[in-house]
């Protein structure tokens, strides 16, 4: 009886640590993905200090929240999302051409990870 009490809460504990899990990383990428949405509304409208303000905003939310991501997110994703918010920096930076694609492939990304820690049916079988 006593291991089945001690598998029982160690079920639960692991059901706890997922569901936090869940919950921290929509919580960093759907900060993330305000200040981009700011980022852009702000790039679009020509007021580019504003968009470059909002994208640093969002760039040291992941940064600081690294103690996060480098024990749970893979690190391949850890660098193609640092990857991809340094492009679009350079391309708000640089102030030539349209950025929406760089917007696009950082919300990719931040998507991505987020869609990955979601369990699936497939994830669980």
């Amino acid at each position: 009886m006593t291991r089945e009490l001690a598998a029982g809460a160690l079920l639960l504990l692991l059901m706890a640590g997922a569901w936090w899990n869940i919950h921290a990383v929509d919580t960093l990428t759907g900060e993330i993905m305000a200040d981009l949405d700011a980022s852009q509304a702000a790039e679009e409208q020509g007021n580019h200090p504003a968009a470059r303000a909002a994208l640093d905003k969002a760039l040291n939310r992941w940064l600081e929240a690294d103690s996060y991501t480098h024990i749970f997110i893979r690190h391949t994703e850890i660098d193609a999302t640092a990857d991809a918010f340094y492009a679009l920096q350079a391309q708000l930076l640089s102030g030539e051409g349209d950025s929406s694609a760089a917007y696009d492939m950082l919300r990719y990304h931040l998507d991505s990870i987020q869609r990955m820690e979601h369990p699936s049916l497939g994830s669980i079988l």
